[in-house]
């Protein structure tokens, strides 16, 4: 690959005779950045301590911050629609009109487009995840105009749309079999979108949350609800806006992983909408594909890796701050998120109840090859990503908050037109340090593999944007208050599910104060919101409590940290044989075994007890 510097003009902006050279139709750039190599070489490396139990790593989020759609920040992660490990049956549906027809040549490569997507997901997950494809060869007719089929915002549902589009591939298909829908469209489809209204601002629709029949959003086949369907338009036919990207964000939240860009930031009406946020579209920045599908780096950080089940245990190293303190500076390996070799992938750090911190290694490989550009502001385009992991914060409100080495800030590269040029310069490269959370990060050696020192925090000064328990209650608490003064409080009424609420009489409330609701909420039509027969209402959790569905999960995924022994589990198992496969997770009949999670484990000092029993020393 050529020195970035040329791919840049005086401003910083990067010259359209170069753009033109970039293709990322094939997913990775056709030439590989050179990547460092070698074995550090009279490096003394200090010892490690024993790990915590990687459970302790599983940072859990704030109950109270949960609500409405996708919205697990933290543990544990609802998987209410897609899971992890599951075969994902997708389907392409072409579609045109009488008046912007799809030339039949261009499906092969619009069908790859979706082959990328499909080829990152399954290696991310590790074999864990697999796709049926099934790719149309032929563009389905609407019955109206491009024209008739509007949407305000410039990434929008747009129901009509979608409607139709399934209407017209249904006899083709059975979507009982499919899970993602995937739109395609003819080049710069002029669908009309955004404020004001034009047909040059269509960016996207997508839908992936939960409705019922008499929902705005609501699509159908004649198998019954298509609740998952994505489809990008002209808004990603510029050469550095590949619609790859788009399908990686966009699916990640049919898996229940959240946005980490500011939702307050987002120019949802269109490239005339004005933000008056001054920071750059969020606190993770360009840094990873849920952050951002239009910067330099496009991958799954380590955290939504953790959060999806795509890293096993033995690839994190966990540690809790007492041990940073009381063991005092040690040094680690790493290697690099998008490289597949055995090793640890991310360092986890826990701080406190919500908060932690998390060091990863990036190298300018597919999808984050486009990481080569950093050259051009005199970085290194390779090394270690720490951020800082608040689970007191929901969805679009700044989860993860990238962390700058000493020195650095912003650098400022004009990418493409929309894509905001503030980038947070958070690349350690050799030699920089940072100090967060109380404890002091260090980036001793690249090469086959990063090496990472880590001690404790020379100075006393507080180093963290992790929001305490008491800050977290407070501002969720002037929020519902400001919500509650505009005459609202609580979802969107067309997105609210039982989900959404922390009990059902919560959820009461809010359907009677919002009676188009009711399909979310109420879907017998009884009367009663999130009652015992309305998806995610209330049901027996097996402990002698009755809660709704994602609160009785919540509490039971952690049922093995209620029991000193595992004596004290299967007592309770035994008097609970319905236990939903959480405390026996493995179906064996033993409660909180070697193969459960949270269960009996060897601990770094060789006793055998539960996990979170286990020393942190």
């Amino acid at each position: 690959m050529p020195n970035q510097y040329c791919w840049f003009d005086s401003t910083g902006a990067v010259t359209e005779v170069v753009a033109a050279t970039w293709d990322f139709s094939n997913g990775a750039l056709p030439t590989l950045y050179p990547l460092p190599t070698g074995q550090p070489v009279n490096l003394d490396l200090l010892s490690a301590p024993n790990e915590s139990d990687e459970e302790l790593c599983r940072i859990p989020q704030l109950p109270s911050s949960r609500y409405s759609g996708y919205a697990s920040t933290a543990f544990p992660v609802a998987f209410d629609n897609l899971l992890p490990d599951q075969n994902v049956g997708v389907a392409t549906i072409p579609i045109d009109w009488d008046d912007h027809e799809g030339d039949p040549a261009n499906l092969p490569a619009k069908n790859k487009q979706v082959q990328i997507f499909m080829d990152f997901y399954e290696t991310a997950s590790q074999g864990a995840l697999t796709f049926t494809p099934t790719f149309a060869d032929r563009w389905y007719r609407l019955p109206e105009s491009v024209s008739d089929y509007p949407q305000r915002q410039v990434s929008d549902f747009n129901q009509k749309l979608a409607q139709h589009g399934i209407d017209a591939a249904d006899g083709d298909l059975d979507f009982s079999q499919i899970d993602i829908v995937v739109f395609i469209f003819p080049i710069a489809p002029p669908i009309i979108a955004g404020v004001p209204p034009s047909p040059l601002e269509f960016a996207t629709l997508q839908n992936f949350n939960m409705t019922g029949p008499t929902n705005e959003q609501w699509v159908s086949s004649d198998e019954g609800g298509v609740r998952n369907y994505m489809g990008g338009g002209m808004y990603f036919e510029h050469p550095l806006r590949p619609i790859w990207s788009y399908y990686f964000h966009e699916a990640a939240h049919m898996f229940d992983m959240p946005d980490y860009y500011m939702h307050e930031a987002n120019a949802v009406l269109g490239s005339q909408q004005v933000i008056d946020v001054d920071y750059a579209i969020g606190p993770l920045n360009v840094w990873g594909v849920m952050s951002t599908q239009d910067g330099p780096s496009r991958t799954f950080v380590a955290w939504t890796r953790w959060l999806l089940g795509w890293l096993e245990d033995e690839q994190v190293d966990c540690y809790t701050i007492e041990q940073v303190q009381q063991h005092g500076s040690f040094d680690t390996e790493l290697v690099a998120l998008d490289i597949y070799e055995p090793g640890t992938k991310a360092i986890i750090i826990r701080t406190d109840e919500y908060c932690g911190l998390l060091i990863e290694s990036r190298r300018p490989v597919f999808p984050d090859d486009y990481l080569a550009v950093w050259e051009a502001v005199g970085r290194d385009p390779y090394g270690l990503i720490v951020y800082e992991i608040d689970a007191t914060k929901r969805d679009g409100t700044g989860t993860l908050i990238a962390v700058t080495p000493d020195g650095h800030g912003f650098k400022h590269m004009q990418l493409h037109g929309r894509q905001q040029p503030k980038l947070v310069d958070a690349l350690f490269n050799v030699g920089n340090t940072a100090t967060v959370q109380g404890v002091e990060i260090e980036l001793l050696f690249t090469g086959d593999r990063d090496f990472v020192r880590i001690s404790t925090a020379s100075t006393t000064t507080p180093t963290t944007t992790c929001r305490t328990l008491a800050e977290a209650e407070a501002a969720l608490e002037a929020e519902a208050g400001a919500a509650a003064a505009a005459g609202s409080f609580g979802p969107d009424p067309a997105d609210a599910g039982c989900g959404s609420f922390d009990s059902q009489a919560e959820a009461q409330e809010f359907f009677e104060a919002n009676p188009e609701s009711g399909p979310g909420l109420d879907t017998n039509g009884d009367g009663i919101a999130c009652g015992a027969e309305d998806p995610g209402g209330e049901m027996d959790c097996g402990d002698g409590t009755t809660e709704l569905g994602h609160r009785c999960w919540f509490s039971l995924t952690f049922t093995c940290g209620r029991f000193d022994t595992q004596a004290e589990a299967q007592t309770w198992l035994d008097s609970a044989p319905d236990d939903p496969g959480v405390v026996d997770e493995n179906g064996d009949g033993i409660a909180c075994g070697e193969g459960d999670w949270g269960g009996i484990t060897t601990c770094g000092d060789g006793s055998v007890q539960l996990a979170r029993l286990c020393s942190r020393d």
